[in-house]
């Protein structure tokens, strides 16, 4: 409990101060905990670094004022600490596996890595958007995807787990329309709220990007199958922020279905 304690007033420093300069051993000053700890319990629970943290929750950021404001490429990547487009572009990529400025052609919204929430139950992720929208759009369907053996992939690479997250995102993004709404819920799962109270709708969804299932990602020579896990319905009206994100996350976790025979290109 203490270490989720003293995470949770980490990770709030943090997404109070996403649009300054800030690094890892300020944010240890900052909330009173040595950088070797912060560090430590940061890698064992989260599996990735402050820096990494805080670089992807701005690129996440500045991917909803592509959709939500006009202000130019220049204009965003400069209000995230980005110096040029060139350098805030190639970071883009790397976690939307586009360009900023085909993302915003899409007109479609992918949050891509929400701030994390810790809770007595563990760990979720925070997506205020998709809650508001869930509340508002009651009775409508969500379609969730899970990475299979990300784990695995990772061993292997963490850049090979990057690629396979921006291969997932990019495959998702590819087949919702701009009424929908993606966001990532955990490490490996994302989920999609549709305008849809209609159930065949909702599967017709889940099976045309399951139908990617197979495709492979390529690193450093290396061909990898990507596989996603597919769970639709209703989501449960649970009392607390939390307990909604984490029964989207286990629904899909446990009970989502792959086909693990069908192979592809």
């Amino acid at each position: 409990m203490q270490k989720y304690y003293e995470l949770q007033v980490v990770l709030e420093y943090i997404e109070s101060h996403l649009k300054e300069d800030i690094s890892a051993d300020e944010v240890a000053k900052a909330t009173f905990i040595s950088l070797s700890l912060l560090q430590k319990i940061f890698k064992q629970t989260f599996n990735y670094g402050v820096k990494e943290y805080i670089v992807k929750r701005r690129i996440a950021l500045a991917a909803q004022e592509f959709v939500t404001t006009k202000a130019t490429v220049l204009e965003i990547a400069l209000n995230y600490g980005y110096s040029t487009c060139e350098s805030f572009g190639r970071t883009f990529k790397k976690v939307y596996g586009c360009l900023p400025s085909d993302f915003r052609k899409s007109g479609k919204f992918g949050d891509a890595f929400s701030s994390i929430i810790l809770d007595e139950g563990g760990m979720a992720r925070s997506t205020p958007e998709l809650l508001n929208r869930m509340k508002a759009e009651e009775g409508n369907y969500i379609v969730c995807f899970d990475i299979v053996g990300l784990k695995e992939i990772n061993g292997i690479s963490r850049h090979a787990g990057d690629i396979a997250l921006s291969e997932t995102i990019q495959r998702i993004l590819e087949n919702i329309t701009e009424e929908m709404y993606l966001v990532r819920i955990g490490g490996d799962e994302f989920a999609v709220l549709t305008p849809y109270d209609n159930i065949t709708k909702a599967e017709q969804l889940a099976l045309s990007i399951a139908d990617l299932n197979g495709k492979k990602i390529h690193y450093n020579g290396i061909e990898i199958p990507l596989y996603l896990r597919y769970w639709y319905g209703k989501a449960e009206n649970q009392a607390t922020e939390y307990s909604k994100i984490k029964t989207l996350h286990d629904n899909v976790k446990f009970y989502g279905k792959v086909d693990l025979n069908d192979k592809k290109e």
